[in-house]
C-alpha cells in the first residue's frame, strides 16, 4: 500500500501500516532517521483515517494494536507474540509468526486499546519478549496486566532473549545469529531458508526458557539484599507500667476486663477514660495544690494514646468512650424536648406582643397622646442550650460558641492526631494554635470580636483533648517543629 500524500517523507527509513482483523489500514507509522551529524538519531510520525476516510496526523486514543490482522480467527495451538515496537513485530511477522506491539513505545503503551484483545479468547498462549532494559520489563509488564483483564484465561509468559547487551531485542538476536540472513539490516524480509530456521531457534528458545509471568513479576520485584537481615534495635526508652492500681477497684476491675477481653493494653485503657473523666469534670471541681495560696488546678487533660498500626489504639478509645456517648445522647435528647417546648412558648410570647401592641395603638388613638399610655410586656422565654459533652472536628470559631454554652468544658476527640496536628502548622492557622494552648489550664478567659456577630466573651477556656497518633507521624511532626 503506497504512503498517503501527508505523510511526511524527509530521512524516512520505513512505515508500518496498522490494520484491522479485516486487514484494512486503519493507522500509519513512519520511521525517519538522520545520519548526517554522524550520530544516529531517529524520530516517529503517526497517521489515522478521520471519520471522512481521509489521512490526517496524530493518533488515535487508544490507539490500535500493529499485527492485530496476524492473530489466528480460530482456536489453535500457536503461541502469539507480544514485543515492544513495529521493527520487532514487523520481524516475527517475516518469521511467519502472529505477533503484535502497541504504538507509540513503553511510556504510552498504557494507551494502546489492548481491550480489544478480549476477541480472541480463543487463543490460549502469549509470549511476551521484552527488551533487555528497564524500560523493556516496564512494557511487557503494562501488557501483562492488560492481557490478564481481556484474556483472563490465557497462558501469559515471559522469555527473555540471550543477550547482555543493553537494549537488545528480536532484531539484535537475529542479527547476531550466525544464520541468519547476511547483512540484514532489520527492515527487509527474511526469505527461507534463514526465516524457517530462524522461527524454529527462536522457538525451541522460548520452550526452555519461558517463565510464567507471575513468577517472572513476583522475582523481579522481591527485594534484594547484601545481607541477612539484622535485628531492628530498638531506640525508644521503656514505658513505665501504668500505675492502674491507683484507680478505685471497680475501675480497676472494668480495665481488666476489657484487657482480657479485647486483648488491648492496659495503658491504652486507663489513659482514655482518665481523660474522659476529666472533660466530664471540667471546671465544676477544682484542686488546691497549696494551702494559704490560691493555687488551683481543674482536671481537665489531654491525652495521647502513641502505638503503632493495630494496636488497637482506637478500639480502647471507642470502648472507652461509650458512657460519654450514652450522656451525649440523652443531653440531645432532653435538647430536642424543651427546645419543642421553647417553641410553643415563644410562640405563645410572640402572640401576646402582638396584642400588647394592638393595644397600645388603641389607647394611644383614643387619648391622642402616647404619655398616658404605658406598653408592657414580659421577657420572651429564654431559649434552651443544648449540652454538649464532646466534639470530633470543630472549627476554632465554633468551638468558642460551644464553650461559651458549656462553660464546664468539652472534650476534643480525633481518633487520628496526626491529621490535627498537621492542620495546625497550615499557613493562616496561627490563632488556632494560640486557642488552644489557651484552653489547655482552663483558666484563661477569651474574648471573639468579629464585625459579622456579636461579640462574645467566655469566662474561661477549658476543653480536654484526647486521640491516637503513631510513633512516625508524631516524630516527623516533632522534628518539624
Amino acid at each position: 500500500m503506497n504512503l498517503p500524500p501527508i505523510a511526511k517523507k524527509e530521512h524516512l527509513t520505513c512505515h508500518w501500516f496498522y490494520r484491522n482483523t479485516n486487514k484494512d489500514a486503519i493507522a500509519l507509522v513512519t520511521r525517519h532517521d538522520n545520519l548526517s551529524s554522524g550520530q544516529s538519531k531517529k524520530w516517529f510520525h503517526q497517521y489515522q483515517l478521520d471519520s471522512n476516510g481521509n489521512w490526517v496526523e496524530g493518533a488515535a486514543t487508544p490507539s490500535p494494536l500493529f499485527g492485530i490482522d496476524t492473530l489466528p480467527k480460530s482456536h489453535c495451538d500457536q503461541k502469539i507474540y507480544i514485543f515492544e515496537g513495529e521493527k520487532c513485530t514487523q520481524a516475527a511477522h517475516h518469521l511467519d509468526l502472529p505477533a503484535i506491539t502497541s504504538m507509540r513505545g513503553a511510556n504510552q503503551s498504557h494507551l494502546a486499546d489492548w481491550a480489544i484483545l478480549a476477541q480472541h479468547r480463543h487463543l490460549k498462549d502469549f509470549v511476551l519478549i521484552p527488551d533487555n532494559d528497564v524500560a523493556g520489563r516496564q512494557y511487557i509488564e503494562t501488557a501483562y496486566k492488560e492481557l490478564q483483564k481481556a484474556c483472563p484465561h490465557a497462558n501469559i509468559w515471559i522469555c527473555k532473549l540471550p543477550s547482555n547487551h543493553k537494549g537488545a531485542d528480536l532484531v539484535d538476536w537475529i542479527q547476531s545469529n550466525s544464520n541468519s540472513m547476511p547483512k540484514w539490516n532489520g527492515f527487509e524480509p527474511i526469505d527461507n531458508p534463514y526465516s524457517q530456521y530462524l522461527k524454529q531457534a527462536l522457538e525451541s528458545h522460548v520452550e526452555e526458557n519461558r517463565v510464567i509471568a507471575e513468577k517472572f513479576f513476583s522475582d523481579l520485584h522481591e527485594p534484594c539484599f547484601e545481607s541477612d537481615p539484622e535485628p531492628i534495635q530498638e531506640l525508644l526508652s521503656a514505658v513505665l507500667p501504668c500505675p492502674i492500681d491507683t484507680l478505685p477497684a471497680e475501675v480497676n476491675s472494668w480495665i481488666a476486663s476489657l484487657t482480657d477481653q479485647m486483648q488491648i493494653e492496659p495503658d491504652y485503657i486507663a489513659a482514655a477514660l482518665v481523660v474522659q473523666i476529666g472533660s466530664l469534670i471540667g471546671r465544676k471541681r477544682a484542686l488546691k495544690l497549696r494551702k494559704g495560696t490560691n493555687w488551683i488546678e481543674f482536671p481537665n487533660m489531654w491525652g495521647m494514646l502513641i502505638g503503632r498500626p493495630s494496636t488497637l489504639k482506637s478500639v480502647a478509645m471507642q470502648e472507652t468512650i461509650k458512657p460519654l456517648n450514652g450522656l451525649a445522647s440523652e443531653a440531645t435528647a432532653e435538647y430536642k424536648k424543651t427546645l419543642k417546648q421553647f417553641q410553643k412558648e415563644l410562640g405563645a410570647w410572640e402572640i401576646q406582643k402582638k396584642v400588647a401592641a394592638e393595644k397600645y395603638k388603641d389607647i394611644c388613638k383614643e387619648s391622642n397622646t402616647t404619655t398616658a399610655a404605658t406598653y408592657s410586656i414580659s421577657d420572651p422565654p429564654d431559649k434552651p442550650k443544648h449540652r454538649r459533652y464532646k466534639s470530633d472536628d470543630p472549627t476554632v470559631e465554633k468551638l468558642g460558641i460551644l464553650l461559651y454554652e458549656n462553660p464546664q468544658g468539652l472534650l476534643l476527640y480525633r481518633d487520628e492526631l496526626a491529621g490535627w496536628l498537621y492542620n495546625l502548622q497550615k499557613k493562616g492557622k496561627e490563632n488556632d494554635r494560640q486557642f488552644y494552648l489557651e484552653s489547655w489550664n482552663a483558666k484563661q478567659s477569651f474574648d471573639v470580636d468579629r464585625i459579622s456577630r456579636d461579640s462574645l466573651h467566655i469566662d474561661a477556656l477549658c476543653l480536654s483533648i484526647l486521640g491516637g497518633i503513631q510513633p512516625g507521624p508524631l516524630s516527623q511532626y516533632i522534628h518539624s517543629v
